[in-house]
C-alpha cells in the first residue's frame, strides 16, 4: 500500500511529540534516577 507512505509525514511529526514527552517523563516514572529539572 503506497497510501501509508503518505500519512507517515503527520504521523512521524505525532510520533516524536510523544518520544519527546516519553524522554520526560521517563525520569520522574523511574525513581532510580537523579532529578533534573
Amino acid at each position: 500500500m503506497r497510501g501509508s507512505a503518505e500519512v507517515d509525514d503527520s504521523s512521524l511529526a505525532r510520533a516524536e511529540e510523544i518520544a519527546n514527552n516519553l524522554r520526560l517523563a521517563l525520569p520522574l516514572i523511574r525513581p532510580s534516577g537523579t532529578f533534573s529539572p
